[in-house]
Order: structure tokens, then sequence, then C-alpha cells
């Protein structure tokens, strides 16, 4: 009842949209093209993707809807040289040419989340609820990110505040061929400026049910219930000088069958994750610019298997349930020196 009601209430949502918003969902898909011209992962400062070193993809916010991906692990299917790969727990973690997903760094607007479980950030658990375009770098930047980086670097690119009242919303149903599995999703966003003040709001619910096609353990696919949130709020204090402040949450729990220690046994866990973050933009001098910022990341899982495994080499052990906080202070000054050099 509650799905058929979620539905109802899209449709009519989209039926009297604002004009201004549908006219800001227009004006964004003609500007998809613009957006793969300039990057910014390569050399932490805006490129021309032409002019950037190593080999960069850009994939947009259209490209994500027409995909119908609801996480960034979906998203990345289809990246050139770049493979999803299923690890513990059925997390999803990319490798790009082959290096392994502890060598292919993960960023969210530059910033690095603290990693879950078994040192491993599921993309599967980061929604796209606020992602303005991927950028996807193929090749070693370990001199600018570190050793993690050495296959390559995936930074997520969120939404900044709007500069007009834009909203929206969505939402899906649907059902497996053989009618053992079914997922319901819904989102929303809206954001503004007001004078000086900005801001952009957004969240997500999805509700997947488990299916086994073959009636044998473990399952082909978990329980999933996600729910998430995330917000941007900007300040301008003056021309060239905007502070810039938000939040990623996400509440995700999943279940299902596995056989561990030779026993089918029942596996349920709860992730949850906060990412916050305080940021100044500033242009000092028109040939200069200056980044500061705080960032706070925290993550918490807690696992149960039923049965219980025995306490002996094989078992999940300590990491059944932990929590993991990342803190980083990072400044950023660039400036041109020689004007015109040539």
């Amino acid at each position: 009842m509650m799905k058929e009601v979620l539905i109802v209430a899209c449709i009519c949502f989209a039926l009297f949209m604002p004009e201004n918003a549908v006219s800001q969902e227009t004006e964004t898909r003609k500007n998809d093209s613009k957006i793969e011209d300039m990057v910014v992962t390569a050399t932490m400062t805006e490129k021309i993707i032409k002019d950037a070193p190593g080999s960069v993809e850009v994939i947009t916010a259209q490209d994500i809807c027409e995909m119908g991906a609801d996480t960034v692990a979906q998203a990345l299917e289809e990246a050139t040289d770049l493979l999803m790969t299923t690890e513990t727990g059925r997390m999803m973690r990319p490798s790009i040419r082959g290096t392994g997903n502890k060598h292919t760094l993960v960023l969210i607007d530059g910033r690095r989340m603290t990693p879950g479980f078994k040192d491993l950030t599921g993309l599967e658990q980061v929604p796209v609820d606020m992602v303005d375009h991927i950028e996807v770098v193929r090749g070693p930047v370990s001199a600018l990110y570190g050793s993690d980086a050495i296959g390559g670097v995936v930074n997520i690119i969120t939404k900044k505040p709007s500069k007009t009242l834009t909203l929206g919303a969505m939402a899906k149903y649907g059902r497996n061929t053989y009618g053992d599995g079914e997922e319901a999703a819904g989102s929303a966003f809206v954001g503004n400026t007001i004078g000086r003040f900005g801001f952009l709001l957004a969240g997500s619910s999805r509700d997947k049910n488990g299916y086994d096609m073959d009636g044998v353990t473990p399952d082909d696919g978990d329980d999933i219930n996600m729910n998430s949130a995330g917000g941007r709020f900007s300040y301008q204090l003056n021309e060239g000088h905007t502070l810039l402040t938000g939040f990623e949450a996400v509440d995700r729990n999943f279940n299902g069958l596995r056989d561990l220690q030779n026993l089918d046994r029942q596996r349920d866990t709860d992730d949850r994750r906060l990412n916050c973050f305080l940021e100044y933009d500033g242009e000092p001098t028109p040939e200069s610019s200056l980044m500061l910022r705080a960032n706070h990341s925290w993550h918490d899982n807690e696992i149960t298997v039923d049965p219980p495994t025995p306490e002996i080499v094989g078992s999940i052990g300590d990491e059944s349930n932990s929590e993991r906080t990342l803190d980083q202070l990072e400044g950023r000054f660039s400036s041109r020196i020689l004007k015109n050099m040539w």
C-alpha cells in the first residue's frame, strides 16, 4: 500500500511542479556537455579535459539518469577500464586497470571517507541523490593522493546550492523476471538562493527484498533497506569569497543467507555513515585562489550472524561491530606566476 501511495504522490508532484523548476532541469541537461569540458581531479585545479594529464572520464548526471542508477556503484558499471568487484559482504568496490580495489581511491568533492567493514568503502552505500558528475582518472596519481591512488581515482562531484528555486522528485518500482524479487525507490530534492544564503537538500529511500532463483544458498540477493539525506549550505561573504558546509548521511540495513563455515547462516548488517565538512573558497587576487577545509567522516557497522559463528579462524571476528572516524584539515593555494610566458 505504501508503495502505491508513494508512486501516486510523486506523479501528482510532477504534474504540478513549478515552471521554473522544469526550466531549471532543462537548462541543467543543456549544460551537461559543458561539465565535461572542465575537470579538477587530475591536478586538483580546474583543467580543460583535453589538457588534463592522464586519462579522464566524466559521467554526468544525465548519464546517471539514463542508466536508472540508484547508487554510485551502479553508475560506474559502464565506465571504461574500471571493474566493479564484489568484496566481503557483497560490497561493491572499483578496480582500475586491474590494480585492485585498495589502490583505487574514492573521494567525494576531493574529500576522503573513512573506510568501512574490512577497510573497504562499498559504493553501493553511496546514493546518487546529490551527484552532479563523477570524474574517473585512470592511471597513477599517487604523487597527489598517496599510494592508494596507484590505479586511479574516482571523484564524486556533488551539486552546489542553485541560484534559483529548483526541486524535483522521482519514484520507481519494479519486479524481476520470475516475480520473486521486487524493489521500490524514491527520492526528492529542493534548493534555492536567498540573498547571500544558498541551500540544497536531498533525500532518498530504497527498499529491495531478497531473491533466490535456484533455492540453494547463498541467496542471489539480500533484503536491503537504505535511507539517505544530504545537504549543502553556502554563504557569500563578499565577491569571490564563499563559505560552504554540508553533510551526507546514509543508514543501510541488509540481510540474507550466507554459507559460513559449512553452515547456512542468516547475516544481518547495519551500516551507518556520516560525512560533514566546512570549506572556505576565496580569490585573494584575480590570479590566485585559496581553499581551506575541515572534513569529518564517521562510519559504524554492526553485524550479527544466526546461528553465531564460533570464535575460530575464519569467523567474522572483532570487525563484526566497529566504529571508525577520520578527521582532516586541508589547505590549498594556487596562483599564476607568469601570466604571459609565451
